[in-house]
Order: C-alpha cells, then structure tokens, then sequence
C-alpha cells in the first residue's frame, strides 16, 4: 500500500500491529538509517509480516516449511481457500480501519501448479506467455 504521507518517522514508530494483531511480533527490526520497521508472527503455521517504511507499508504472508504441503518441492500456503485466505484478508480490513490514507493498494500471489515435468510445465503456461495475449491488466 502506498502512502504518501507516511514520513520515516511514522513508519518506524507506529504501533498498528499491536492495534490488530492479537499477540506480540515474534520478530521486529529496525533500520534507522533505512526507515524501515518489520515486524512478523504467524498464521496458521506460515509467517505473517508487516513491513512499513517512508510512503509504503508491506503485509505479506509466506509458506513455511512446517506449512507446506509433503508432495510440493517448495513451501507452500496450500489451495487458496478460504482456511489460508480469510484470515489474512481480515488482518488487512482491520489495519485500513488504522491506517493512514492509502493512494494505491495492490493485491499480489505467486501462484503454483504441479506438473508431470518441467516440459509439460513450459507447454501449459504458453498460453499466458503469449505477447499478443492480454492476461492481466488493471481496473
């Protein structure tokens, strides 16, 4: 989310994971010379991360190895379902409650699907690599 009225010192000091999440950061940083404060937990067993800096604040939620699922290679939150997604979804309505007002919010996933082989894997995203192909746009 980008904010523009949000200075260094705001970025650092502010107390909103404290305001919405129910427990203490297992981890928090912090840069001075950079501006940048992080602050992580987690949720339902994948790490849940609040990074704020100068104009721009950060909530991500990332697989862990504990949450992965034992037939993917790579750590993995799951299905997107509503288990994984409503949780978090939730956490970021209570900090837009809190939160100065944002220009610009941006909703982004590194989405994954298994595949015989890397082969059938190149041959199945063609589709959404083709150039004269309009696959994401904005709105």
């Amino acid at each position: 989310m980008f904010i523009p009225s949000l200075l260094v010192d705001g970025a650092i000091e502010n107390t909103w994971w404290d305001k919405i999440i129910d427990s203490k950061p297992e981890d928090e940083r912090i840069n001075r010379q950079k501006g940048v404060k992080e602050q992580t937990g987690s949720l339902r067993g994948h790490r849940l991360a609040m990074v704020s800096q100068a104009g721009r604040v950060d909530w991500t939620l990332v697989a862990t190895e504990e949450g992965s699922s034992e037939t993917s290679k790579l750590a993995a939150l799951g299905p997107m379902s509503a288990y994984t997604l409503d949780p978090f979804m939730e956490i970021v309505r209570n900090w837009l409650d809190v939160s100065p007002p944002a220009n610009r919010i941006a909703f982004g996933a590194a989405l994954g699907r298994p595949t015989a082989d890397a082969q059938t894997g190149y041959r199945e995203i063609q589709p959404y690599t083709a150039e004269d192909k309009f696959v994401f746009g904005s709105w």
